[in-house]
């Protein structure tokens, strides 16, 4: 079975953001511990202490992300000021995460390299470019 949890917050100081998204996806998993994420957050948002919060609270998630120009959840809607964080949870499934760096210059390699990282065969790949590279 996949319980999946989502929890979004606009605005804000990021310690307070990162609780709010935290708690709101604690309360859906209802003591399921989740295997992966996925956290995207606006750009105005210092990443670190979130994805520190993040990691603190849900140890051993594989967890990926970025920032973006606007988010989007059914737990919000649509804002371009919030913090988004989806939670994944089974009992037989197996989430890996993997980076893979040249995405622009070598699409293939770069997922090749990602695969090859995250060190199972895969089933699902979700491919986040980083726009900086």
């Amino acid at each position: 079975m996949l319980k999946v949890a989502i929890g979004q917050c606009e605005g804000g100081e990021p310690e307070a953001v990162a609780a709010s998204v935290i708690e709101a996806c604690r309360r859906q998993l209802d003591g399921a511990a989740p295997q992966a994420g996925i956290l995207y957050m606006a750009a105005s948002f210092e990443p670190a202490p979130i994805v520190r919060a993040v990691a603190a609270a849900f140890p051993g998630v594989a967890l990926i992300g970025g920032t973006t120009a606007g988010d989007l959840s059914s737990a919000l809607g649509f804002s371009e000021d919030s913090v988004t964080l989806t939670l994944f949870a089974g009992d037989a499934l197996r989430f890996t995460a993997g980076v893979g760096e040249g995405l622009a210059g070598d699409p293939a390699g770069a997922v090749r390299a990602a695969l090859a990282n995250a060190g199972a065969e895969p089933v699902l790949c979700l491919a986040l470019l980083d726009p900086a590279a």
